[in-house]
């Protein structure tokens, strides 16, 4: 993430209660320049004071002028995310954009499936889904979503106050082959896993084991600065 979402970090890693690793990249997207290294650390160091004993690893990356003009505004997210894995030591990794908040609880569960979860990912190289939702309506509180659980984020889907990320083709930046094939109003309904199969564009959010993990292609860069 850039500098000025570090706020966004810290509530990510409260909501994970687990290890985290994040590349943090100098720079204030809100205000369209790049952050002094002192300030950067400044800010840095106010947001890990805010996670008490929790495990984060995070390290600073600088923006670097080796490419054109046109390119340099580009945010460098595939290049964040190989730092980031670079940074991981455990079994396996959930990939998690900043702006996302992890459901309260999903590390605990994961842990508790130990072997058997890792053996699953490992040996018979599965991938667990990570279904993907967002807020659309002013009153709902995407934290009390993922705070209160399954039941409460239902409930806001058929309020019409949350649904799919990316979902409907409402805004610009709406992609629904993203996350279509996990078929997420069936995990709604459902209490237990099922399997789904990969379609063209379909990217989500999976756990996955660090080892088999492919490098993110970083010619390809993320919105602009």
């Amino acid at each position: 993430c850039s500098v000025e979402r570090l706020d966004r970090l810290v509530e990510q890693a409260i909501a994970w209660d687990g290890p985290l690793v994040a590349a943090v990249l100098a720079f204030d997207g809100r205000r369209g320049r790049r952050v002094k290294l002192t300030d950067s650390l400044s800010a840095l160091g106010s947001a890990i004071n805010k996670l008490s004993a929790r495990c984060v690893r995070v390290e600073l990356y600088e923006v670097i002028d080796d490419q054109p003009p046109p390119l340099r505004s580009l945010y460098p997210i595939n290049a964040l995310r190989n730092a980031a894995l670079a940074m991981a030591h455990s079994e396996l990794v959930l990939c998690l954009d900043v702006d996302f908040l992890p459901c309260a609880g999903l590390f605990a569960r994961l842990e508790g499936g130990g072997g058997a979860l890792r053996r699953q990912c490992t040996e018979e190289r599965t991938l667990l889904v990570v279904p993907a939702f967002e807020s659309c309506a002013a009153t709902c509180d995407a934290a009390r979503l993922a705070r209160e659980g399954k039941d409460t984020l239902r409930a806001a889907v058929e309020a019409g106050e949350a649904r799919v990320f990316a979902s409907d083709g409402r805004c610009a930046g709406d992609f629904p082959q993203g996350h279509r094939a996990t078929d997420s109003e069936r995990w709604l309904r459902s209490d237990g896993a099922y399997t789904v199969e990969h379609e063209d564009g379909y990217e989500p959010f999976v756990i996955a084991p660090r080892r088999l993990s492919p490098k993110y292609d970083e010619r390809f860069c993320g919105c602009l600065l």
